[in-house]
């Protein structure tokens, strides 16, 4: 699991396939129950209170597992008691993720085999294929930046196939 914290009351949580197990959430309900164990880990481990209204967005990759935007809703309710959460849940599945590298150099070709290729401008983007391993997955999100929802699929429309020869002239 990481976490990335946009500001005080907004994060996105990483959580790969390998952190959550045999835990396949599916469904609405998988997800609320999960974040409640979710939400006591972020208290405990990074003192991080999540407390009040929030809009959650799920993103679910097959390969990756989910990318979590939890975003705090500005609302004044005085209802709320100290440790009282609610939450509108959104579940954006059979996503794209792709994986952003600006120098190519980072991804060993072992890595490069087992994805398609994208490139716009001057960035290579990969998507990988259903036979890459969770460690070469694992490679791949530690050295590139994770595309995912609109920006991603705005990036399919706009970016180009390439081939593997293609990025090492």
């Amino acid at each position: 699991m990481k976490i990335e914290k946009l500001d005080d009351d907004n994060y996105i949580v990483f959580l790969n396939k390998l952190y959550i197990g045999n835990n396949k959430l599916e469904l609405k309900n998988d997800f609320e129950e999960y974040f409640k164990s979710l939400f006591k880990v972020l208290n405990n481990y990074y003192g991080i209170d999540i407390i009040g209204y929030y809009n959650i967005q799920i993103f679910c990759d097959n390969l990756y597992g989910y990318i979590i935007e939890i975003k705090k809703e500005d609302l004044e309710f005085y209802e709320y008691y100290q440790n009282h959460v609610d939450m509108k849940i959104i579940i954006n599945d059979k996503q794209k993720f792709m994986y952003k590298v600006s120098n190519t150099s980072v991804v060993c070709p072992g890595v490069l085999k087992y994805c398609y290729l994208r490139k716009l401008n001057n960035d290579i983007y990969l998507i990988p294929k259903k036979t890459i391993t969770q460690v070469q997955l694992g490679y791949l999100v530690e050295n590139s930046d994770i595309v995912y929802g609109s920006k991603a699929l705005d990036l399919l429309n706009r970016t180009e196939n390439i081939k593997t020869k293609q990025i090492f002239v």
